[in-house]
């Protein structure tokens, strides 16, 4: 049993079980699972926050508020794939084991080692996406 295993499954990034990357650790002694849950939880904010008065009466704080929202997209969608791919695996292997019929039990085998091949494929994507960005990628080199 992992960390992630004990999580509750309400939120996209909680659950998220990273069958090879829950013993990588970040700054801080932050998890894989600690890491996506902070992207997650900031992303909400944004999308809360730029809708804000206060928020698009001020351009420039808006600028770079929804600069941030727009980088941390791709990330999240990702994190949700996975979520996802992780639930329908749970419930395939539900199925899997609580099926009485052969054919149904082979076609949720299937689907589970489908979807597993897809969550590794998932997973080392997000791990490219985790990776710091260097501050000077944004700078022109002139």
């Amino acid at each position: 049993m992992t960390l992630t295993d004990s999580l509750p499954a309400n939120r996209p990034g909680d659950r998220v079980r990273f069958y090879l990357y829950d013993r990588y650790h970040f700054e801080g002694g932050k998890t894989v699972t600690d890491k996506t849950r902070q992207i997650v939880d900031r992303y909400e904010f944004l999308e809360h926050s730029l809708a804000l008065p206060e928020i698009l009466s001020d351009a420039a704080k808006y600028s770079s508020m929804m600069k941030e929202y727009n980088s941390l997209g791709p990330v999240v969608d990702v994190i949700r794939r996975v979520t996802d791919a992780e639930g329908q695996m749970a419930d395939a292997e539900h199925m899997m084991h609580s099926e009485s019929d052969p054919d149904l039990r082979q076609m949720a085998e299937e689907e589970y080692y489908a979807l597993r091949g897809k969550l590794v494929g998932l997973e080392e994507e997000l791990r490219k996406m985790l990776i710091p960005k260097d501050p000077n990628d944004d700078k022109n080199i002139i």
